[in-house]
């Protein structure tokens, strides 16, 4: 079936109800499916590009200013950073090098001089020619919506963040690397802030947030990552519920809802009266809560996800591998 059909369906057994709210309905059933546990189908997989730093040259920037200017040998790698956008330039953040806190790049200007602008004023002391370093450590989530994160893997390193390690915040990590002197191979993500007007990017929704890999990601590297959707209404005629859903468990709520309008309606039109309405609502429900039941079983069966050992869930969150290993000291784990 399609999404046409659904309010078709709804319409023909709904005197009055129009194909419109038809929709309305039905994308509300679905939404309440979606939001029921976290589905096997509506995961995820995606990539995080932390990309080589720029460091070599000079930055001169002015106390409470915005702006930021290169001088000859860093203003073309940042133009050539610019050009070859990926990620763009406007997704990496700038620092000073002597351990100042990080800015979002938020313009970018070919010059002469080549010149970034800066999210928020420049609160350190002035500066004419200091080194600095331009890098990635805040992400926009892969996906509009993005509910959150599973694992996120570095497949070059050979190990995966995950468990604990997904769970950090921002006051934490400030707490544990207020200066983020801490670089290199990221180990953790933490949420960093929500998405606003002074950092439009990556093409999410604003309010979705950003986050913050620690250590920040100097190394360069794609970091491959498995992640939890909410799911999104459907819109096209031609739409579906995923094939590994019945229709037998989205119809039942929509019906419960449409027949939960009808009685609301039933003094408006002659058609609808003489029906006990809230009865037949009541009947889809169950009906709804017994297909329901089903679905998670065939859900679970397709990916066991619910039954977690308490004892043994973060006991493989860092490297497990023989090369990383011999390769890395690991008291840090």
């Amino acid at each position: 079936m399609a999404f046409i059909d659904y309010c078709q369906e709804l319409v023909g057994v709904i005197p009055q109800l129009s194909s419109l709210y038809a929709g309305t309905l039905v994308n509300r059933a679905y939404k309440e499916l979606r939001d029921k546990r976290l589905w096997t189908w509506l995961r995820a997989e995606a990539e995080l590009i932390a990309p080589s730093p720029i460091a070599d040259g000079f930055a001169a920037v002015t106390q409470f200013g915005t702006v930021v200017t290169f001088d000859s040998t860093a203003g073309p790698l940042v133009t050539a950073a610019n050009a070859a956008g990926n990620p763009p330039l406007l997704l990496r953040q700038f620092r000073i090098s002597n351990g100042g806190p990080m800015y979002n790049i938020v313009a970018y200007s070919a010059g002469p001089p080549v010149t970034i602008t800066l999210d928020r004023p420049y609160g350190e002391q002035t500066t004419i020619g200091s080194s600095f370093a331009i890098y990635r450590c805040y992400f926009t989530p892969p996906a509009n919506d993005f509910l959150r994160f599973w694992s996120l893997l570095n497949a070059t390193e050979g190990y995966t963040i995950s468990g604990e390690r997904l769970g950090l915040t921002r006051e934490e990590l400030d707490r544990r690397d207020p200066l983020r002197a801490s670089q290199g191979d990221a180990h953790y993500i933490a949420s960093y802030k929500a998405q606003d007007s002074t950092y439009p990017v990556g093409g999410t929704t604003p309010g979705a947030f950003i986050w913050e890999l620690w250590e920040h990601p100097t190394n360069p590297a794609t970091y491959v990552v498995n992640y939890q959707r909410r799911g999104v209404d459907m819109v096209l005629p031609t739409d579906d519920i995923p094939s590994t859903l019945m229709s037998s468990v989205l119809m039942p709520n929509a019906l419960s809802k449409a027949c939960m309008w009808a009685a609301a309606n039933a003094g408006r039109h002659k058609e609808l009266k003489g029906v006990n309405w809230l009865s037949l609502a009541k009947e889809h429900k169950a009906e709804y809560l017994l297909e329901l039941k089903k679905a998670w079983r065939v859900d679970e069966e397709m990916s066991l996800q619910y039954w977690i050992d308490p004892e043994d869930q973060y006991r493989l969150s860092g490297p497990i591998d023989g090369t990383y290993a011999q390769s890395h000291d690991l008291t840090f784990f």
